[in-house]
């Protein structure tokens, strides 16, 4: 019970804070650059708050831009479902996880970390670009490893 009234009151706190003011300029750069984009979620917090940030800035994303991680699957295995079919090197992911980063680079994908915080863990795989903001990134991008 106690977990359902935390999580109705972060949900209702959330509305009002900005978390995906850089997804939104990223989706608004990467419109006019032709790229393809897919956003993956890994908690239902995340979901539910991406779905609403759409809705509110009249976003419309067809259902293969979002993956969502399911509740069994591990991070690899997320990423190897996204990049199917690819060249892992042609990909670009972009987190703030640091474990994310560093299961991308060992995939063989450019990995950019957003690091905010100077107090929060980075990447440890020298690979990994680590950077403030997602302002930090040219679109359309067109980097190799």
């Amino acid at each position: 019970m106690l977990a359902e009234i935390k999580q109705a009151e972060f949900l209702r706190l959330s509305v009002y804070a900005r978390l995906f003011d850089d997804a939104v300029r990223l989706l608004k750069q990467v419109e006019s650059s032709s790229q393809e984009v897919k956003f993956y979620m890994a908690s239902q917090n995340a979901s539910s708050l991406f779905d609403d940030m759409l809705r509110k800035e009249s976003i419309t994303l067809n259902q293969q831009s979002i993956v969502r991680q399911k509740q069994d699957q591990t991070r690899e295995e997320l990423f190897l479902s996204l990049i199917e079919g690819r060249i892992p090197k042609e990909i670009t992911l972009i987190d703030d996880s640091p474990h994310s980063i560093d299961v991308a680079c060992n995939l063989g994908i450019r990995a950019y970390q957003i690091h905010r915080n100077e107090l929060l863990p980075m990447a440890t795989d020298q690979r990994a670009f680590i950077i403030p903001s997602l302002n930090d990134i040219a679109i359309p991008i067109v980097e190799t490893i």
